[in-house]
């Protein structure tokens, strides 16, 4: 998560300013951490063994559960006013931590309950799953141009298929952040054109008036340009570490 952080500083350096990433340990050292521990204890005490598993019946273990109910300690000791999450697993923690804080609203200086607010998950598993190595199914932040075009000419991307189609997905996050997205193609294939909404694009892609062959090049070009934000960096010595931890992390995937 630190690489995370650090990552975003270069694609999108004025938002970061802005923002104030705190870390969990850093969080639990700095402040008093009897008040951390003993918002684990009531957590615990709260909510029934059940209900946690309920989160994700596969990890029905101590350690999840302790894991657990640090979120929520986590999320009490922040008094955040808004919780953001994107559905799954994440949200369902949080919301382990509205219900705690809904409980113990009525106590003499209980944090504000706060808002959850969850959005949709974007899926950017570019071979849905049909690869184990989770180095070949997404963009890395250290994938160089032709690590990008390899990857997305290789990504699921079946004809007229909009409900699941990755290239798609990333057009839609990064391809309108100039208004348009512009697809470069044959005349013989339509000519060249310029899509200012995403429901255009999804629309021309659904009836088949534009193929994969000619959404995925234009695809690749904006996924470059948004990972050279990074790249651009290369030089410097938080991005030099942070491509030191990726590359360590690829090392051990491809072991496994």
């Amino acid at each position: 998560r630190r690489v995370h952080g650090e990552t975003l500083k270069f694609v999108a350096p004025e938002l970061m300013e802005r923002v104030k990433v705190v870390h969990q340990k850093d969080a639990i050292l700095q402040n008093n951490s009897g008040d951390y521990w003993i918002s684990v204890i009531n957590a615990g005490r709260h909510f029934p063994v059940s209900r946690i598993c309920e989160i994700d019946p596969t990890k029905e273990n101590a350690g999840f559960v302790i894991g657990s109910l640090m979120h929520v300690a986590d999320i009490v000791s922040l008094r955040p006013a808004l919780v953001f999450s994107t559905d799954g697993h994440l949200s369902k923690l949080h919301q382990l931590a509205v219900d705690f804080l809904n409980h113990s609203s009525s106590l003499s200086g209980a944090p504000k309950v706060p808002e959850l607010k969850v959005e949709k998950h974007i899926v950017t598993d570019l071979l849905i799953g049909a690869e184990n190595d989770e180095t070949k199914r997404e963009i890395l932040m250290n994938d160089q141009a032709a690590d990008v075009k390899k990857k997305i000419n290789r990504s699921f991307c079946e004809p007229s298929n909009v409900e699941v189609c990755p290239p798609l997905i990333l057009a839609e996050h990064l391809g309108f952040t100039n208004s348009k997205f512009s697809i470069s193609r044959k005349e013989e294939n339509g000519g060249n054109k310029d899509y200012s909404t995403i429901a255009d694009l999804r629309s021309d892609f659904a009836s088949g008036a534009l193929h994969p062959g000619d959404l995925k090049p234009s695809v690749i070009k904006v996924v470059d340009q948004f990972v050279q934000k990074v790249r651009d960096h290369s030089k410097d010595a938080k991005m030099k570490t942070i491509d030191a931890i990726l590359s360590a992390y690829i090392k051990k995937l491809e072991k496994k």
